[in-house]
């Protein structure tokens, strides 16, 4: 029930639930491009230490993206395509919270 609030004015036919939010039940077996090793590490450091929920992750991530010298928005892109596989979808904060810590830095880290 978490899911649907975040798709829903994304999906216009029921046909669409599986391509934006198929990654909720199953892991990506590809990903649209090759991910970045330095902002997915940057990421999934920030979200290895902090609480998990919205505003910590947020928190998080923007401030080891700046002591990186990277830009947060490549760093949460990364993420997005290394947890969902994608590069467009459903919020990402909302998304890995639903998904969880463990299953998170589980896909992060293969």
């Amino acid at each position: 029930m978490k899911i649907i609030p975040l798709i829903r004015e994304r999906m216009k036919i029921l046909s669409e639930f599986e391509s934006l939010a198929g990654f909720f039940f199953d892991r990506p077996k590809e990903f649209e491009r090759p991910l970045r090793v330095q902002p997915l590490k940057v990421g999934q450091e920030a979200l290895k230490t902090c609480d998990w929920n919205h505003d910590a992750m947020e928190k998080a991530i923007r401030e080891a993206s700046e002591k990186a010298g990277l830009k947060a928005k490549d760093v949460f892109m990364e993420l997005r395509v290394a947890v969902t596989g994608k590069t467009v979808g459903p919020p990402l904060l909302e998304s890995l919270e639903i998904l969880g810590k463990e299953e998170v830095l589980s896909r992060l880290s293969r």
